[in-house]
Formats: C-alpha cells, structure tokens, sequence
C-alpha cells in the first residue's frame, strides 16, 4: 500500500474512512486505528513559513489572559511529580507569559519560539530568556539537561510530531517531566461540528490527535505516560462554539453562492466577542455539571498529557 495511506502517528493503516473537507482546498485524512485527523498532503516548510510570516498572528492580551487563566494548574501538574522547582523549558513559548508565571514560582526558565515579534517581547518586556526560531534551529543553543518540558498548543503546528517528541526526550534529565496541551479530535464538541470545528484550521493545525493517538506517540519516542486528560483549556465553552460552527457553516454557504473565495474572519469582531462574554454567562450552570462529566468521558476539546523520560 502506497506511504500516503500510512498514518504518520501510529503507523498503521489510515483505513478508508473519506477526508474530512475543510474551507477551500485543505483536507484532513483520518486514521481509522488511532482516530487522527492529518491534513493530506502536509504543507511544504516554504508554505508555512509564508503563512507564520504573513498571516499567524496571537494578540498579546488574549495570550496573557489564557496564560492568566491557565499556568496555575500546569505549575500544579508539574510539581505534583518534582520535588522541587528545577529546569524548565517551554518550547512555543510565545511572548513568555507562562515562563514569566514559572519563574516567580521558583523555576529557572527558558524558552523558545517561531515568532521573532513574539521572542523579543518577552526578552525585552518581561526580561526572560527567549531563542527566535525552532527547537531544530536552536537546539544547538539549549542548555539541558532539562527538568521540564511545557510545550502548549505546538505539536499540532509541527509537519513531524514524532521528531518534535524525540528531541524532547533528549533535552530532558533522567525521569524529567513533559507537559503538552493539544486540541482533542475525540471531544464531543469536534464530534458534533464536524468540519466546522473551532481548531480545524489550516494550515496551521496540521495534525489534531485523540488521546489514542498521543498516548501511542509519547510511548513510541520512548516517554512513559503518566496521564492523559481532556479539559476545557483555551476552547470556547460548548454552546458558543455550536453556535459559532453553524455561523462558519452559513457564512461559507454564503460565500460559495456568491463566488467569493474568502474574506476576512468574523471571529475576533466586537460584536462577536460581546456575544461570547454573554454565552459564558448563560453556559455557567449547565457547564458547572456538564463540563466535569465530559472531562471524565475525556471528550472536552483540550488534551492535557504528562510524561516521563
């Protein structure tokens, strides 16, 4: 059978289960044994650079609110299995918010990220000590052995997740601790929307993993997994995004109708987000027992995985 029907993360057969069709030409194979979603064929190194470069953008407040909002119980995650705050490296570290969070705790950290703008706000803004460029780039200019690895939201970026797993292992001190956050391809909410789910969307998402999947990638590169967790993270609550998934659905019938190609997102409008901040507050008691029961079936739209080298 040709490479192109093997799946890049578990190796097995991707199985016949039809691509999964996605704004313009992108499309998503399945893997019927793991549950991945890969985009099919995996965008060129020059396509993605030209995307980060020209397109890819994180605003600086929404990044420090998620990190606000999150950092806390990574921190947790992490010391609950090191006796004491070590060395830790954050790889995506963005504009440094997280490390800046670790290093009050006690942490001495480092990070590194694609985005120049990024790297250079959080060596010149917050004083941290930030590589411009990829693991690979840089690795040279590392300093390991590490005691910990944070890497939110990056692996699902990387055209080979398997290498990016690898070189972690290698940076990491005997029994070191790997923290990662990816999008959950098995969440009930990705299940439900279908091809208008919140975190398809390439090129930037290139593979989007089910906890089968990360499981099986983290004990293929040599880590032994501690534990696999879905949560809500940085994802809409579930009412929002259903209604924002049939708005990407009737947006796109739209502009199919009358030949439009794309235009500019709606997702970040005012009105947008005032609607957001108002479906957080109708959402509030039904996720209050929603949410929780979703994370024990492990179908909330974020994975959480700690490991060991």
């Amino acid at each position: 059978m040709p490479d192109e029907h093997i799946c890049s993360l578990c190796s097995f057969t991707r199985g016949s289960k039809p691509h999964y069709t996605v704004r313009g030409s992108w499309k998503y194979a399945h893997c019927g044994h793991c549950g991945a979603l890969s985009l099919d064929p995996i965008p060129s190194r020059e396509a993605l650079q030209s995307y980060y470069n020209e397109t890819y953008m994180v605003p600086v407040e929404a990044y420090a609110m998620g990190a606000a909002r999150n950092a806390p119980e990574a921190l947790r995650e992490l010391g609950a299995r090191l006796e004491h705050p070590g060395k830790l490296l954050e790889i995506g570290c963005s504009y440094g918010f997280f490390l800046e969070r670790a290093q009050k705790d006690g942490w001495e950290v480092m990070g590194i990220d694609l985005d120049d703008a990024a790297a250079k706000h959080g060596r010149e803004k917050l004083g941290l000590k930030i590589l411009s460029g990829t693991l690979e780039s840089e690795f040279a200019r590392l300093e390991p052995p590490y005691d910990a690895i944070a890497t939110f939201h990056v692996i699902e970026h990387t055209r080979e997740p398997l290498a990016l797993l690898r070189l972690c292992r290698e940076l990491l001190a005997k029994n070191g601790v790997l923290i990662l956050k990816t999008p959950n391809v098995s969440s009930w909410i990705a299940d439900v929307t279908g091809s208008w789910w919140q975190w398809l969307c390439p090129p930037a998402h290139i593979h989007l993993f089910s906890p089968k999947t990360l499981e099986i990638a983290l004990t293929n590169t040599g880590f032994r997994v501690d534990r696999i967790w879905s949560c809500r993270g940085d994802a809409n609550n579930n009412a929002f995004e259903l209604a924002c998934a049939l708005g990407r659905y009737a947006s796109s019938r739209k502009r199919m109708e009358a030949g439009i190609n794309g235009r500019k997102s709606w997702s970040d409008r005012w009105q947008v987000n005032a609607a957001r901040a108002a479906s957080e507050i109708v959402y509030s008691p039904f996720g209050f027992f929603l949410d929780p029961w979703l994370g024990r079936k492990g179908l909330q739209p974020e994975l959480v995985a700690t490991a060991r080298s």
